[in-house]
């Protein structure tokens, strides 16, 4: 429901239209630990890991 994928580099722009491509899992404010972690848990994906270069729907960046 939340169009995750594993690797953000294969995202289809015309069926996600609100993807950039600057946009991954580990840049998310979801993702709960530093960037540079190859996975880590989601604030959304509750008790569920993710891989820092993949995607949802419900990226959002990560405060500066």
């Amino acid at each position: 429901a939340l169009n995750y994928v594993l690797d953000a580099s294969t995202i289809d722009s015309q069926r996600q239209p609100n993807f950039q491509p600057t946009q991954r899992g580990a840049n998310c404010i979801h993702y709960q630990a530093p960037e540079s972690a190859p996975q880590a848990p989601c604030a959304i994906f509750a008790g569920r890991t993710v891989v820092g270069p993949g995607w949802c729907q419900v990226w959002a960046a990560k405060p500066a």
